[in-house]
């Protein structure tokens, strides 16, 4: 199942280059489905998706079992736990206390995700435009593939591809601009952009109790009563109390957990 993070607002039938006001296109992980790396940009009202190697398109998948199914995180709308399915050949929804129906929210959506390319561009533009103007939460040590970057708008995006750069700055402006080839972050200092695309983060609260780095299947109490544990085989050693932490879906799948002051991530399942 892919996972779609976002707020959507309504349905329509219209291309993107026709439709005047809509939400931005949001990311969608599919690892079976889209551009290299797996994913694809999806408009709520074209319901047309976009790809590196397609642009905008119809949604196509090979495969028509139930697995093509889209989770929504919405947390004023849906199922208990806020969300509910999307179905993107019909472009209908499923919550448990009403099954299959037409989207058709209520009062005020939450906080929209990252921006996007706006629903007017039939392609991405070949000339970047700015999306994002903000600044690193903290400390940046320059590009890694599969680093997150926390904005201190609260935005959180993934490295998906570039060469491996060190760089230290602390709070350094950046900007997210889309293009071409998709979302580019560039970095006050850096002489280079890289590809990047909004994070799926299933998780930011803070480490409950004291915290001590990890050590082969360290677990890990959160504040907000989940409890998650190692499943990658490193060792590190770091003190600090209550810090804050980030669990996100990696580039490639599984999930990895970022600790404040900890430079190095590591692989994690939820045990509860």
């Amino acid at each position: 199942m892919a996972v779609l993070a976002g707020a959507v607002v309504g349905f329509a039938t219209n291309s993107p280059e026709a439709t005047q006001a809509a939400e931005p296109p949001v990311w969608v992980d599919s690892l079976t489905y889209g551009s290299a790396g797996g994913g694809f940009y999806w408009d709520f009202t074209s319901r047309l998706v976009w790809t590196s190697e397609r642009g905008w398109h119809a949604y196509a998948p090979q495969s028509v079992s139930p697995t093509s199914t889209l989770w929504v995180n919405y947390p004023t709308y849906g199922s208990a736990g806020g969300g509910f399915y999307l179905d993107p050949r019909s472009g209908l929804v499923w919550t448990s206390e009403r099954s299959w129906h037409a989207f058709s929210p209520s009062g005020t959506a939450p906080a929209r995700p990252p921006p996007g390319p706006t629903a007017t561009t039939s392609v991405p533009a070949t000339g970047s435009q700015v999306v994002v103007r903000s600044c690193i939460e903290g400390e940046f040590s320059g590009w890694a593939i599969g680093t997150v970057f926390v904005l201190c708008n609260g935005q959180v995006w993934l490295q998906t591809s570039g060469t491996y750069t060190y760089h230290y700055a602390y709070r350094p402006q950046v900007t997210v601009l889309f293009g071409a080839g998709g979302y580019e972050l560039s970095v006050t200092g850096m002489t280079t952009t890289v590809l990047v695309r909004p994070a799926n983060v299933v998780a930011n609260t803070c480490i409950s109790g004291s915290f001590e780095g990890w050590s082969g299947n360290t677990l890990f109490p959160l504040c907000d009563g989940e409890v998650w544990q190692q499943s990658s085989y490193t060792y590190i050693y770091h003190y600090a109390y209550r810090p804050n932490v980030l669990i996100y879906v990696g580039l490639y799948g599984g999930y990895v957990m970022k600790v404040d002051g900890v430079s190095e991530t590591v692989s994690v399942v939820r045990v509860r």
